[in-house]
């Protein structure tokens, strides 16, 4: 489990995607710390779900497996 300040509302519509494989994040909760401080799987999954939702089960695994392999969170493939 990694407690992190995350976006805590991290869905496809709240990425912007620039040239360079630049992107911003936006949207994220401001208005309850209780609600943004949480574990980092909780953004994961959401983006996971809203990618899976738009049928794009490809940019799913893609994700996922590059999560996992870059913070070494293995946890999160059980399930």
């Amino acid at each position: 489990m990694k407690i992190r300040d995350i976006h805590g509302d991290l869905y496809l519509k709240n990425i912007f995607i620039v040239k360079d494989r630049k992107y911003y994040l936006y949207d994220r909760i401001e208005f309850n710390d209780s609600l943004r401080y949480a574990d980092v799987a909780e953004d994961v999954a959401h983006l996971s779900m809203d990618l899976e939702y738009h049928r794009r089960k490809d940019l799913q695994t893609i994700f996922v497996e590059d999560y996992v392999s870059g913070s070494k969170d293995y946890s999160l493939k059980k399930y």
